[in-house]
């Protein structure tokens, strides 16, 4: 199962999935589209759904969905691992629903815990879902075109893009992030969804990462140097962590092929293989 991360698609995973077939006997994929789920919620009257909201609708209808009967594996890419974290927490009762599912958390934050911190990150996202909804807002095509514009021009202008942005495979990104924005209503549920779903205003899951142990795999890459400290504290968590030499924070994007090599060998559960990987790229 494969679920992208903020602003991203579905269409995020086809390099990724390319290298993933040319691997004896891979395991076969299905993608998770957040704005699809999103937009469900958002219809049934839910204005801004949270990250459990978002990941229990969408637990509901990958539990209908045939071809993830018996359990899965997931690859969730930063917001997408923290959703894909959500179906880790335990009940009362000291187990979890999601028993037969594995997540391998990429890029991913289990998220804040610092009150003043959690406060910042509610106020930066508190604006950035403005700021999408004004797309949706927008009057004319031209003025839609231009918030467009500037907003991606700044979201990616952040640090932990940079390796992305110097890759042949970000003109790519950016044409499927302004074609996104541009039809539909995406840039609403966008809006909704970094509304609802921000650091800020989430729990913490730290715990469940823990709990959750050998279900989880923690994977950044190594010049992501705001999420080190996450395989560091992971680490320490007695949770499996892997860092990606050659990549920032967009692994599926910036080092498909390793990525897909990693999952392949975590999804086989081939402890042999698994050792043999970490060492080409940590």
């Amino acid at each position: 199962m494969l679920i992208h991360g903020f602003l991203g698609s579905p269409d995020d995973w086809s390099a990724f999935e390319t290298a993933l077939q040319k691997i004896p006997h891979a395991p076969r994929t299905v993608r998770a589209d957040l704005v699809e789920v999103a937009r469900g919620l958002i219809a049934a009257g839910t204005a801004r759904p949270t990250l459990p909201m978002l990941a229990c609708a969408l637990l509901g209808m990958l539990r209908r969905d045939s071809r993830l009967q018996g359990g899965f594996d997931v690859v969730g890419y930063s917001m997408g691992g923290r959703l894909a974290l959500e179906w880790m927490v335990q009940g009362s009762d000291g187990a979890r629903a999601s028993a037969d599912i594995r997540v391998l958390l990429a890029s991913a934050h289990p998220g804040l815990e610092d009150a003043s911190e959690r406060v910042r990150r509610a106020q930066v996202d508190a604006h950035l879902s403005e700021r999408l909804a004004g797309i949706d807002e927008a009057p004319t095509k031209s003025d839609r075109s231009s918030r467009i514009s500037t907003l991606l021009a700044d979201w990616y202008a952040t640090p932990m893009f940079t390796p992305l942005t110097a890759t042949r495979a970000f003109d790519g990104v950016l044409k499927r992030r302004r074609e996104d924005l541009e039809s539909g209503d995406a840039a609403k549920c966008w809006s909704a969804i970094v509304a609802g779903c921000s650091p800020g205003t989430n729990e913490p899951r730290w715990g469940t990462l823990q709990a959750a142990g050998d279900a989880c795999l923690v994977v950044t890459g190594e010049l992501d140097a705001r999420y080190f400290a996450v395989v560091q504290r992971s680490a320490q968590l007695g949770v499996a962590t892997r860092m990606m030499k050659d990549a920032g924070h967009a692994l599926p994007i910036e080092q498909p092929d390793a990525l897909a090599c990693l999952t392949a060998a975590w999804a086989a559960q081939d402890g042999t293989q698994l050792a043999a990987q970490e060492m080409n790229i940590s």
